[in-house]
């Protein structure tokens, strides 16, 4: 009865039964870094939009006159290259718990979705001695964010309201505080890159649109908390962070020492994907519901209601 609760507030992560074991085994999720996604071009898209926003706006006279065009040309050239060359990793969610198109991209008949709280926070661990710097403890990343899909459109009542097009304010309002002297050089320049990257890191092309991603970015995470693993998508190693659940006792530390115990993560449900047979699906209900006992999580074991769908 409390399945609509976690369809709307919960974070779907889907995996494999090896990746659901080393989940709830480790206490962990892992962030990869962009090279070894799929899609490593996660943020080009958006940046492609900001530029084309700007352009729209800096060749019409809806921009007021006192911005200084050649200022900002200049920053979003510099915040580009910054981007592109920025150690980015991503944990990948969806919020929708029974989706066919992720059902058959992971685990294929072998999938499983785990539903973790939404507003939950994370740390990044630590595999040696603890990093001697943290990142920002008021970052949005280590925070599941919900992605934007929205194009821009000149014309439309709020022209600016797409993820590049909020980045792009905040450069615009950089650009001109730097030209009036109100902040320095290095201070403004460097709000401008925070500020784009809490943008662009959650901006996708509309044609994902149906995925309903929910995302975590890690941005340069330490030397000490990287790792690597082999490619799922070709035969190369790629480094990955791994993430467990934030210290109740102090939530704003985004590291934990390579001794802490690690948390039980927040997980409100796990669901087992379309099995071909009662049966099979009665016995993964079991194992699953077992697997999570012994791990220390008492939550409900669903059954997806979507019909099993033969391999194509």
């Amino acid at each position: 009865m409390a399945l609509e609760d976690r369809e709307t507030g919960g974070v779907w992560h889907y995996t494999d039964r090896a990746g659901l074991r080393g989940i709830v085994e480790h206490h962990c999720l892992w962030s990869t870094a962009r090279a070894g996604l799929n899609d490593p071009l996660e943020v080009t898209y958006a940046l492609e939009e900001m530029r084309r926003t700007w352009q729209h706006y800096r060749n019409t006279t809806d921009l007021v006159v006192d911005v200084p065009r050649q200022d900002v040309d200049d920053l979003i050239a510099h915040l580009a290259d910054e981007i592109e060359s920025t150690d980015l990793f991503f944990t990948s969610g969806s919020m929708i718990g029974d989706k066919l198109e992720h059902w058959k991209g992971y685990g294929s008949n072998q999938g499983y979705a785990i539903c973790f709280q939404a507003h939950s926070t994370w740390r990044i661990r630590s595999h040696g001695e603890t990093p001697p710097h943290e990142l920002e403890p008021a970052s949005p990343f280590l925070r599941w964010r919900e992605m934007s899909y929205t194009k821009f459109e000149p014309g439309i009542s709020r022209p600016l309201a797409t993820a590049s097009g909020r980045a792009l304010e905040e450069v615009i309002r950089s650009a001109v505080g730097r030209h009036d002297r109100a902040v320095d050089e290095p201070t403004g320049h460097q709000y401008a890159l925070d500020e784009a990257l809490r943008h662009v890191c959650w901006h996708k092309h509309a044609g994902y649109e149906s995925e309903e991603e929910i995302r975590i970015a890690v941005l340069n995470p330490p030397p000490g908390t990287r790792r690597t693993r082999r490619s799922a998508y070709g035969p190369r190693k790629v480094e990955y962070v791994e993430l467990v659940a934030a210290d109740p006792m102090n939530p704003g530390a985004a590291i934990s020492g390579a001794d802490d115990s690690a948390s039980l993560l927040p997980i409100m449900a796990v669901r087992i994907g379309p099995r071909n047979t009662p049966t099979e699906l009665a016995e993964d209900l079991n194992t699953t519901a077992r697997l999570l006992d012994e791990n220390g999580y008492n939550v409900p074991v669903l059954a997806s209601p979507t019909p099993f769908l033969r391999a194509r």
